[in-house]
């Protein structure tokens, strides 16, 4: 899966609502575990040869939306 339709998979699973789903494509990306610091963190990684403090965070979808978000 290229880069493109990865991230389209994802936005597409976010607002769905489906978390499931948005783990199982966090499965395809090639990267080193990071222990999560949140409840609402789903998975917490650092892509392989990114910096040493470059990583992402995939986040567990809101139950209420943010009332400060367009």
């Amino acid at each position: 899966m290229d880069l493109a339709a990865f991230e389209q998979a994802m936005r597409d699973a976010e607002q769905r609502g489906d978390r499931e789903a948005m783990r199982q494509l966090a499965l395809h990306v090639d990267v080193d575990e990071l222990p999560t610091l949140d409840p609402g963190e789903l998975r917490r990684m650092r892509f392989r040869d990114a910096p040493p403090k470059q990583y992402s965070i995939i986040f567990a979808p809101a139950d209420q939306p943010r009332g400060d978000t367009p």
